[in-house]
């Protein structure tokens, strides 16, 4: 049996670093053997106290959202991304996202059954039992609702939280809530997802925008483990190495935590953290939590310090995309290739 279905992560999710000209009409390529046009675009600056800017094919390149603010969509970006390319994406002049020599980061992922990704937009309509159609061709592990015409949080559903009736902010710091309103105490199947009567993720007559990922096997995981509060924290298998991890502790008032493997490709520091609910740059964001230190593996991740931030003693909760999967489609290891 196949181990993976995708044997070239990059096809479908990459990570792009990159330095801002302040140029117009400024294209950022990814280059390699894979052309990624992607549908989903992160960006952060990461020596700069700036927001996290989140964009999608679906809206637009001039609109966008905050990822670590409530505010409703933002519809005046023309200066900011300005396309989505076929290798990648182009740019504007604005300072926050191609600024002059500064550094940024940019997770960029294509919407395809075949890597489970979708972004949809559907209209509320404030009743307890609205069902909405997703292309992610499996059950999602994890979505993102935002409401688009008033402030609202960001309504994030996981899989692993302890049932449909639990829900995360990924704007805040809050601990994991029961409220059966938000996705109507109901999992999502492999064709639709399910909304109830909370205003931030069902509001009536309101668009909102669903960022959604479903896991697939030796691409894309979320799950959870249970810290240790350990310098010889967990291990946690994957199926494959990790490009890209998000990582938060459902159970206490600690920031989400991102980490990748371009920023941080030696394993050996745990200075570049970011926080998607907070514009900190990756020097503040290491400033205000400590140590956190956490080691890319062939077949996941090790924990490598204590602390509440990756290893408390509650449930911590992850998001993992491949940088290679462990064994690939052929059921060759992927270090043999």
């Amino acid at each position: 049996m196949a181990y993976t279905t995708i044997d070239d992560p990059g096809q479908f999710f990459q990570v792009k670093i990159y330095t801002g000209d302040g140029n117009d009409d400024r294209d950022i390529a990814f280059g390699g053997e894979n052309a990624l046009q992607p549908d989903t675009i992160w960006f952060k600056q990461r020596g700069s106290d700036s927001d996290h800017f989140i964009h999608n094919s679906v809206g637009g390149t001039s609109n966008y959202f905050k990822v670590n603010q409530i505010n409703g969509e933002f519809t005046d970006g023309a200066d900011t991304l300005q396309a989505f390319n076929s290798d990648g994406f182009q740019l504007g002049t604005s300072g926050s996202w191609n600024g002059n020599s500064g550094t940024f980061v940019a997770w960029c992922w294509k919407k395809s059954s075949t890597s489970g990704h979708d972004v949809l937009e559907f209209t509320g309509n404030a009743s307890s039992n609205q069902t909405v159609s997703h292309s992610c061709g499996a059950v999602p592990g994890w979505f993102m609702i935002k409401r688009q015409d008033q402030n609202s949080n960001w309504c994030l559903y996981h899989s692993k939280l302890g049932g449909p009736n639990k829900n995360l902010f990924i704007n805040t710091t809050n601990s994991v809530q029961t409220d059966t309103g938000i996705f109507n105490n109901t999992d999502p199947t492999s064709s639709v997802f399910s909304v109830g009567n909370n205003a931030d993720s069902n509001g009536n007559g309101a668009t909102h925008t669903n960022f959604l990922w479903a896991p697939i096997k030796g691409y894309s995981k979320f799950g959870v483990y249970t810290g240790n509060n350990s310098n010889d924290g967990n291990y946690v298998h994957l199926g494959f190495r990790p490009a890209w991890l998000m990582v938060k502790d459902s159970a206490s008032g600690q920031s989400w935590h991102v980490i990748d493997s371009k920023r941080e490709p030696g394993n050996d520091d745990d200075a570049a953290h970011l926080i998607p609910n907070s514009s900190n740059t990756e020097a503040q964001a290491k400033s205000n939590r400590g140590t956190a230190k956490i080691d890319f593996l062939a077949n996941g991740f090790k924990i490598r310090s204590d602390g509440s931030l990756l290893n408390g003693t509650g449930t911590m909760i992850y998001m993992a995309f491949a940088e290679a999967p462990f064994v690939n489609s052929n059921g060759v290891p992927a270090n043999a290739r």
